[in-house]
């Protein structure tokens, strides 16, 4: 009987102990398959690590090369000696055409163009598109540039080169005749492509901004108005604007609630009636920061 019980006991043992190492077995596999499966995704993070790194080296080369290249391209800025005194008068010349401006605020408004001129290497190596050429006169010295595309010029030796980072053909379009002959632009066309705007009252002073020139325009061609004829009776204008298109030069005169479109030569004379409120919004375009 003992040894029945004996048999009995090592025969329950031995299945505990095969129940024991199976599931030990089961453990050390769950265990493999896991460090089989941190190892693939570090070796997946480590190909991605070194994708980053040699991605980062082609572009800190691409970086470097692109500074290299504008550094070349642009000199560290020197005051020019043309813009160290005043100017006394500007000439601008183009296809035989010579035009005078000896208004000093015109000539300042010129000038403040020119403040922070960046110079610069050659920009244009196949040859050079000039525009117009402006005579820089000032304490008896002249100063001779031509203007180039992209608001870049040079001097007439033709060794130096500059670049603006405002518009200074405005001037030119302003005062300089049409050079596209075949251009038949109409009235409110001719006044938004201006040169050069100067008003009477509120704004006596020649503003050569392009997007000033165009906001006062585009604010005229907006507002609700309707074309009458002469008013008999009309009071003191608010404010009289002369716009300065390639030598002609127009006139926007508002009233309170009329609006005169004129010109030099007295072959445009339009009325409008607008509100007042619209009239006062063509009067904000210049006061706006």
């Amino acid at each position: 009987m003992f040894q029945k019980i004996l048999i009995a006991v090592l025969f329950v043992t031995s299945i505990a102990f095969l129940v024991l190492m199976l599931d030990q077995n089961k453990k050390h596999a769950s265990q493999k398959d896991e460090i089989d499966s941190l190892l693939n995704q570090k070796e997946s993070f480590t190909a991605e690590i070194d994708d980053l790194q040699k991605r980062n080296k082609e572009l800190s080369k691409q970086l470097e090369t692109n500074n290299n290249r504008a550094s070349s391209l642009e000199i560290p800025y020197v005051q020019p000696e043309f813009l160290k005194f005043e100017w006394d008068n500007v000439i601008l010349e183009a296809n035989e055409e010579k035009v005078v401006i000896e208004s000093k605020p015109i000539i300042e408004a010129f000038r403040a163009r020119f403040v922070g001129i960046t110079q610069t290497e050659n920009p244009y190596p196949a040859g050079f598109p000039i525009g117009f050429t402006f005579h820089i006169f000032s304490g008896g010295q002249k100063y001779t540039f031509y203007s180039l595309d992209n608001d870049f010029f040079m001097n007439a030796e033709m060794d130096t080169f500059y670049r603006s980072e405002k518009d200074f053909t405005q001037l030119a379009n302003a005062h300089l005749s049409n050079p596209i002959e075949e251009l038949d632009e109409n009235l409110f066309s001719k006044l938004y492509h201006s040169g050069m705007i100067v008003g009477e009252k509120q704004f006596p002073f020649p503003v050569l901004e392009s997007f000033r020139i165009k906001g006062i325009a585009a604010s005229f061609i907006t507002i609700e108005k309707e074309e009458i004829n002469a008013p008999s009776i009309i009071d003191e204008y608010v404010e009289k604007f002369t716009l300065y298109y390639f030598g002609d030069k127009y006139y926007m005169t508002l009233y309170d609630k009329y609006i005169h479109i004129s010109n030099e030569q007295s072959t445009v004379d339009s009325w409008y009636a607008a509100p007042q409120e619209d009239i006062y919004s063509i009067l904000s375009v210049l006061s706006a920061g």
